[in-house]
Order: C-alpha cells, then sequence, then structure tokens
C-alpha cells in the first residue's frame, strides 16, 4: 500500500523481469489493482511517447488481456481511468483491438476465449513490454468454456514469441494476473501450484514468478464494515475479497490429519490431480500434492472423458466417496476447496 492507502506494484515490478516473467496480485475489489497497472501503462507511455511508430521498435507497448469478449466489450466505454487521463494529461481510446494514448499506439486488448483466432494473427511481438491479465478468475458458477491456463499460454507464446525471445537472448515481457480472491484456487493458481496463506509476497524460484497476497486497506475494511451488502456476503456466489481461508466445507491443514494411508489419484484434467487418503479416524482426506512415496498404484478418475492415459474407472470407488460425501466424513487441503471438488463431481 502506498501513503494514501492505495494498491501499488512498485515492489512487485522491482524483480528481474527475465527470472521472474510472472507476477501475480490478489486482493480485494476496490484496492486498486487495476489502477495500478493501467499506472503502469501510462508511465510506459512516458518512456516512449518521442518514439515514432516502427515494427521494429522494441518493448514501446503492452497487451491487456481479458477472459471473454464480453469483458472486452465493456472495457471499450473507459480505456484508462479518468483519474489516471488527467494526472497523466493522457486522452484513451479504444479502436477494434488497438488501445491509443494521444493518438499513439500504445497496445492491444484480447480475450483469452479467442485464443483460436489470435493465434493465427502477425503481431509485432518484440514491442510488448507488459502483458496484463484483469481478472485471471471466473465468477462463481461461471460455465467453463475455454482452458484458461491454456489459452495463456498459446497467446504468449503466438502474440509474444517466448520461444523466439528466448532463442535470440531478448528480454522477455513481464506477465501480470490479477484477480480478487483467494478463498477458491483457480485454474491459474493450480498451475503454478500456489495458494497463499498470509498476506506478504511470494518469490516461486522454480515457478519463475513473483505473487503478491494484498491485504485491504484500512480505508476499504471500514467502508465493508458498513457496507449494506454484507448482509448478502453469505453463501458460495460473493467474490469480495475480505472472506479469508477458513475452516468451512470441512478444509484442514493436512498436518492435522494425523496417520493415513494412501488410496488413490483423482485426475480431474491435466493440470490438476487431486490424492485420496484414509486418515487414521477413518475420514477421506483430499489433498494436492502430498509426497506419496512410491504407491504410484491406484489411479482413478472422476470423469472418463477426463482420464489419463493409464487410469481406470471403478464404480465402486465413486460410491465410496460419494457415501463419505454425504455422511460429511470428507476433509479438503487448504490448497484445494469443496468448490473446485464439487465443481467435477457433479
Amino acid at each position: 500500500m502506498n501513503n494514501k492507502g492505495h494498491y501499488s506494484n512498485r515492489k512487485l515490478m522491482s524483480y528481474d523481469r527475465n527470472l521472474f516473467p510472472f507476477r501475480g496480485i490478489i486482493g480485494a475489489r476496490g484496492i486498486g489493482k487495476s489502477f495500478s497497472a493501467q499506472n503502469l501503462t501510462c508511465n510506459l507511455y512516458h518512456k516512449v511517447k518521442h518514439l515514432e511508430e516502427d515494427v521494429s521498435n522494441i518493448d514501446d507497448m503492452f497487451l491487456w488481456l481479458r477472459l471473454t469478449a464480453r469483458a472486452v466489450d465493456k472495457m471499450r466505454a473507459q480505456a484508462l481511468d479518468p483519474l489516471l487521463q488527467k494526472k497523466h494529461n493522457i486522452k484513451a481510446d479504444i479502436i477494434d483491438d488497438r488501445i491509443y494514448y494521444n493518438s499513439r499506439l500504445m497496445g492491444h486488448i484480447l480475450a483469452l476465449s479467442d485464443m483460436p483466432v489470435i493465434k493465427g494473427g502477425v503481431w509485432q511481438w518484440q514491442r510488448y513490454r507488459y502483458v496484463i491479465l484483469d481478472e485471471f478468475q471466473r465468477e462463481r458458477k461461471e460455465r467453463r468454456t475455454f482452458d484458461i491456463v491454456y489459452n495463456l499460454r498459446s497467446i504468449l507464446e503466438s502474440v509474444c514469441r517466448f520461444s523466439t525471445r528466448l532463442k535470440l537472448g531478448m528480454d522477455l515481457p513481464t506477465v501480470i494476473f490479477m484477480g480478487n480472491t483467494v478463498d477458491e484456487a483457480t485454474d491459474l493458481l493450480y498451475a503454478f501450484d500456489f495458494m497463499p496463506y498470509e498476506f506478504g509476497i511470494y518469490k516461486l524460484k522454480s515457478k519463475h514468478a513473483i505473487i503478491e497476497y494484498a491485504p485491504n486497506s484500512l480505508e476499504y475494511d471500514r467502508l465493508q464494515a458498513i457496507n449494506p451488502l454484507k448482509v448478502l456476503n453469505s453463501g458460495d456466489d460473493y467474490t469480495f475479497g475480505e472472506r479469508r481461508l477458513i475452516n468451512r466445507h470441512n478444509i484442514i491443514d493436512w498436518q492435522s490429519v494425523g496417520h493415513r494411508s494412501f488410496i488413490a489419484y483423482l485426475h480431474l484434467s491435466e493440470f490438476i490431480r487431486l490424492e485420496v487418503w484414509q486418515t487414521q479416524n477413518g475420514y477421506i482426506y483430499i489433498s494436492k500434492g502430498l509426497e506419496i512415496g512410491k504407491k504410484y498404484n491406484n489411479h482413478y478418475v472422476l470423469h472418463k472423458s477426463l482420464a489419463n492415459k493409464g487410469t481406470y474407472y471403478l464404480q465402486s470407488f465413486f460410491l465410496m466417496i460419494r457415501d463419505n460425501y454425504e455422511k460429511n466424513n470428507i476433509y479438503f487441503d487448504k490448497r484445494i476447496t469443496a468448490q473446485v471438488f464439487e465443481k467435477y463431481w457433479i
């Protein structure tokens, strides 16, 4: 947070861009995540505004991503926050998929869902300094019409040419993704195998990522305390950021389970593999990434269509899981949630 109580990405952006090309910002709605990212693009404009626009330019543009085409359309009404337009003396416009600051082409805005169309385009890949994914998680109960992680990877490769940059020894663009809550592990967090427990900046060296879990400002907490909408903060469909990882849906730490014996895998997708354990008290424990030694012998899937090579389907196993689930005997690791399990189970 800066001196005015708003979120600042200054520290997050201070790390080496090639060692840590991925930067994640997780925090409540309204703390200023998108504002800080837009301010970053304004600062980039001031650095490059004297350059003539040319296809051979390097690091003079940005790529702004939203999940869907509908989200892109909503952003067309306001390409840049009015406060930033006034502060930086910038008039921002969006024409088709191009973003202009004071009539200078500064970036493109694309939808992840349009990846098949985007992949075949011709892009000035060396010009993208930043790739900003605003709102990287779906809303609760939103249909899964495409794979967020796969589409993001495809766009980064086809539009920004990561492999070509590495081959030529060029700098990588900084990929910034922003989200509101951590009470549900999202597709992108699964890809990084990461779920923050406490506020702070986390350096994931093996994943080439820096992820910040930002606390609420005092002003935000004050407003939420008097906000009448807080009476609706129950159930599974709200995404206000003040909710934390709490013991709901039998979510506990794996270290508190006690003695346990491995039963099987649950393959949910290419990126999500859950592990099923039997605890000493008879409970079923669902976790992700626990040490299981050499017991790679029992493989199951929730849906036949998601079965990986070498897995098989066994009805008795599903009956056992369903029986324990109905009796509320299933416990979940904090790194996953019951909502994720139910998404594939139902």
